[in-house]
């Protein structure tokens, strides 16, 4: 893990940095990092790091056997599961518990892009939680959050109060006022692993939902429900997953993620994008890895101290927009 850090900007400030990804179609993609969220806090005080990863590996890792869909409303969060390698069912062994070492979040826009199509552009929105995770990735078509933050701390001489809760709600509420084509929706949610600063946010997004104010379509998380400073939050996204039968929910575990992934229309419910006369391009969403529970072969080879820590148990994905790609690896360590 990178070592914690803060920079700090004057309200209003911007800074750019181009960086060429690869070939989107026949044109160039670029990366795009740009510092002074309109969604930010007004203050425009916090920055950092973030826990995501730009890749340019462009092979296509999209699991090539047909999704597996019956993923809603599965209430038995203590079943073992038993299919075959061809049907994946949720599973919510407990895990334990480690302290988690996190970067601090940024708000920064990571933009992949073909310079031909103004509207063939994916953004990935760094949201500021302070310590911890949120991270809001926009599609011509859609847009999904990973993680939910953050911190909550008090003032002190040197620095205000803040509240990730407060500070994630407004972002958003910030995001979809410019994107009034997506109707306050949220095609997917992803907690990468059950520790506070990654889902502190979750009874926020549903009491946004119970208000009318937003929708959740699929819910993805490593199905932990036993132990972790956030695991709270976590059961209660599985419970409001469960609750709404138009609501898909899927457990990301290692043992069932291949050598090309883990997709299925919960994991990556986006079509492919069009808007105007640009070309469409399709969203790939593929998981890559996840908790490791005791029928994994890993269960027996790992050391303990390894296993008992959360952060190994850690969803990670890779999102494809063309030939550009984002690797997002919560906080896997080992």
């Amino acid at each position: 893990m990178r070592a914690l850090r803060r920079t700090t900007t004057e309200p209003g400030s911007r800074a750019s940095t181009i960086a060429q990804l690869g070939k989107l179609g026949p044109t160039v993609a670029l990366l795009a990092l740009t510092l002074g969220l309109a969604a930010c806090p007004a203050d425009g005080t916090r920055t950092g790091t973030s826990d995501t990863q730009d890749a340019v590996d462009t092979t296509d890792t999209r699991d090539t056997g047909d999704p597996d869909t019956n993923v809603s409303n599965d209430t038995d969060a203590d079943t073992t599961d038993t299919d075959a390698d061809t049907t994946d069912t949720p599973d919510t062994s407990a895990d334990s518990d480690t302290a988690d070492t996190d970067t601090v979040a940024t708000d920064t826009d990571t933009v992949a892009t073909d310079t031909t199509s103004p509207a063939a552009v994916m953004r990935v929105h760094l949201l500021d939680v302070g310590q911890g995770e949120a991270i809001l990735v926009e599609f011509p078509c859609g847009a999904m959050l990973v993680d939910t933050g953050g911190e909550v701390t008090e003032a002190s001489a040197s620095s205000p109060a803040f509240d990730s809760v407060s500070a994630l709600e407004s972002q958003l509420r910030a995001f979809f006022a410019g994107r009034p084509d997506l109707n306050n929706t949220l095609d997917l949610v992803v907690l990468t692993h059950p520790h506070i600063d990654h889902t502190r946010g979750v009874p926020r997004l549903i009491e946004l939902v119970q208000r009318g104010d937003l929708t959740i379509k699929n819910v993805v998380t490593n199905g932990a429900e036993g132990s972790g400073s956030g695991v709270s939050e976590q059961r209660e996204l599985h419970d409001f997953a469960d609750s709404e039968s138009d609501v898909g929910r899927w457990y990301v575990l290692q043992r069932k993620t291949t050598p090309l992934g883990q997709v299925n229309a919960v994991i990556d419910p986006f079509p492919a994008c069009a808007k105007g006369d640009g070309p469409a391009i399709d969203p790939r969403i593929t998981a890559l890895w996840g908790r490791i529970d005791e029928t994994s072969p890993l269960w027996s080879s790992w050391l303990p101290d390894d296993l008992a820590d959360q952060n190994n148990h850690s969803v990670v994905l890779r999102i494809d927009f063309g030939e550009s790609s984002i690797l997002m690896t919560g906080d896997l360590e080992e």
